[in-house]
């Protein structure tokens, strides 16, 4: 199969940090991926967050409302407010050059 437009990064940054993702993890991530000469990087925060009224969606799965519920993603989000002021606030999408 020929190479289409599409990319796909070659690392992967904040799965094992979910809950607890923060800018400065980020930013130490993006730094060793262009160590690395990474051509792309994704970095992962989880932000979007359940409203209580929604748990109903995962009834028999307990770990699923949980996830969907925890008030973690909250801090993710203004976490990633803040990786975004510190660099630049680039558009969703734009490649990122680190510092």
């Amino acid at each position: 199969m020929a190479a289409g437009p599409l990319r796909s990064p070659n690392l992967l940054i904040g799965i094992l940090y979910t809950g607890r993702m923060t800018k400065d993890r980020a930013l130490r991530g993006i730094a060793a991926a262009a160590a690395a000469n990474a051509d792309a990087v994704e970095v992962v925060f989880h932000v979007g967050r359940a409203l209580p009224g929604e748990a109903g969606r995962w009834r028999g799965y307990r770990g699923y409302t949980e996830f969907h519920l925890d008030e973690r993603r909250d801090s993710e989000r203004a976490e990633l407010l803040r990786l975004a002021e510190a660099l630049g606030r680039p558009r969703l999408g734009e490649p990122v050059t680190p510092a």
